[in-house]
């Protein structure tokens, strides 16, 4: 397996409020050429064209963005990386089906205190333009949603970190940060792209992710 391009730099803080992808002869000779030639060429190309085409499809279809409408302050949005869909589990507390969770900014994992699953991140912060060329899942930095460790009375969710907050402006925007997920069966890439939709509606969020090998 390649080796992983990165250098890790882990990142991870609570839910905190920011705001309140010749002749007959030569004649045959010439066409048994030609017609070899043109047979070879014509099926080298077909091949490399068939294989190109195949390779970046499967590439890119292995990668996919998705908008979760989480604008509601109270209800919680569950998404499957597997399926690449949201789900309904019947009872989240005690349901393995779903893998992240969304209400407004906040994304929970279905691990640590927020589930009963065994999900879990590597953030590594620096490399949010790099996700195409990360395939493989890095061996360490992995972590899940935990208590608080710090002692300000918020609970360390492992993807809280995933924007940054302009006091300015009162938005939010993708941080630098490229995320791996550990479902416990897979492995995948990801990242944020929006918390708006079109219209600058907020709590719509926006992300990109696509299955990794294994480290």
């Amino acid at each position: 397996m390649s080796a992983l391009i990165l250098s890790l730099t882990l990142t991870a803080c609570g839910d905190k409020d920011p705001t309140t992808d010749s002749g007959v002869e030569e004649t045959d000779a010439d066409t048994d050429a030609d017609s070899d030639s043109d047979t070879d060429a014509d099926s080298d190309a077909d091949t490399d064209a068939d294989s190109d085409a195949d390779t970046d499809a499967d590439t890119d279809a292995d990668v996919v963005t998705t908008e979760v409408d989480a604008s509601g302050g109270e209800n919680w949005v569950y998404y499957d990386l597997e399926t690449q869909s949201v789900v309904t589990p019947g009872e989240p507390d005690t349901d393995t089906a779903w893998d992240l969770a969304f209400q407004r900014y906040a994304v929970h994992l279905n691990g640590g205190i927020s589930g009963p699953g065994a999900v879990q991140v590597a953030p590594y912060e620096g490399y949010y333009d790099a996700f195409d060329e990360n395939t493989q899942a890095p061996p360490h930095g992995w972590i899940t949603d935990r208590e608080d460790e710090d002692g300000d009375g918020e609970d360390e969710y492992a993807m809280g970190g995933w924007y940054d907050y302009d006091s300015a402006t009162h938005q939010l925007a993708p941080a630098d940060v490229l995320y791996f997920v550990d479902t416990g069966d897979d492995f995948y890439r990801l990242r944020f792209l929006s918390y708006y939709d079109e219209s600058g509606n907020s709590g719509i969020l926006s992300f990109e992710s696509g299955a990794v090998e294994s480290y």
